[in-house]
């Protein structure tokens, strides 16, 4: 009779547990992805990519120029066919040109160590602030529907297996969560998706 009592027991906290649980599956991966402010912060950092590669195009032409010139006066200097007032001219304009090329090929470089730290130091900054959007939204999305428990599928172990390798995918709340963080902002998505394409078409003249 203890036994049964016993058992008893147990299934019925069990069966309470469950009820008071309420367990929802998101792919917060997807969610980022498809979000309207990654959208539109993906538009921004790949508008200022692509200025930070035009600028660095236009420094390294004039750095090609800077080299051909120099190599030119240095054959003149060393062209004995020509008078010795004519090398000793081109050996002065060398040594100008020298440091004149010093000079671009350090600008050159520390554009472009500067303009590769502001890329990545922005695109922390940014995935930080949406991640910390996302979790606000997905905590009050879980409140708003009673769920006591969301789990994010897309989070990869070490050895690069799922973390959740089986799981209820008639729980999966990712579509519903999507069209929550995205409402009123439809329009606003397909616009910058449309720009986002006209900026990654836009090939940098070398």
């Amino acid at each position: 009779m203890k036994r049964f009592v016993f058992a008893f027991v147990t299934v019925a906290v069990c069966m309470l547990c469950q009820a008071q649980d309420r367990v929802a599956y998101v792919s917060m991966e997807k969610a980022f992805t498809d979000y309207y402010k990654t959208i539109n912060a993906n538009v921004q950092f790949e508008q200022k990519k692509l200025e930070f590669e035009e600028k660095m195009t236009m420094l390294t032409k004039e750095f090609d120029a800077s080299a051909n010139e120099l190599k030119n006066l240095r054959a003149d200097a060393d062209n004995e066919l020509l008078s010795k007032e004519a090398r000793d001219e081109a050996i002065r304009k060398f040594k100008v040109k020298a440091q004149i090329f010093e000079d671009k090929r350090n600008e050159l470089a520390r554009t472009e160590r500067a303009g590769r730290t502001d890329l990545n130091r922005t695109k922390g900054e940014t995935e930080a602030t949406l991640v910390s959007d996302l979790i606000a939204a997905i905590k009050k999305f879980a409140a708003d529907n009673g769920y006591t428990h969301v789990y994010d599928v897309s989070g990869m172990s070490f050895n690069r297996m799922p973390v959740l390798l089986v799981y209820p995918e008639q729980q999966d709340v990712t579509a519903a969560f999507i069209k929550v963080i995205n409402n009123g902002h439809e329009k606003e998505i397909e616009a910058a998706k449309d720009k986002l394409e006209i900026i990654k078409n836009t090939k940098v003249e070398k």
